[in-house]
């Protein structure tokens, strides 16, 4: 997953509570490559069979997203990058 993508944190001020949201968001041109984002949900799909994240269309034509939302599903993908890292100069991000 070294390519186009962003983790991003929202803070919403929703009365009464003030919340936050973190996504992580991998996007795909091409509807070629909606396959390879479809592969991805497979592998970071929980034992128990619960998909972390999905792939949406995006809203420009003909590009795709794989959306991760809240930061305990964002928690989960760590691991996979831990063990197989990044090897563009956004591994240095990531540390």
């Amino acid at each position: 997953m070294d390519g186009e993508g962003s983790f991003s944190i929202s803070i919403l001020s929703k009365s009464p509570v003030l919340l936050s949201e973190l996504d992580n968001i991998l996007t795909q041109k091409w509807k070629s490559n909606k396959c390879i984002l479809e592969y991805i949900v497979k592998l970071f799909t929980k034992k128990e069979g619960i998909n972390i994240g999905s792939v949406v269309p995006h809203s420009v034509y003909d590009v795709w997203e794989y959306r991760i939302n809240e930061l305990n599903n964002c928690k989960e993908i760590i691991p996979y990058f831990d063990k197989y890292h990044l090897k563009s100069k956004k591994k240095i991000k990531l540390l």
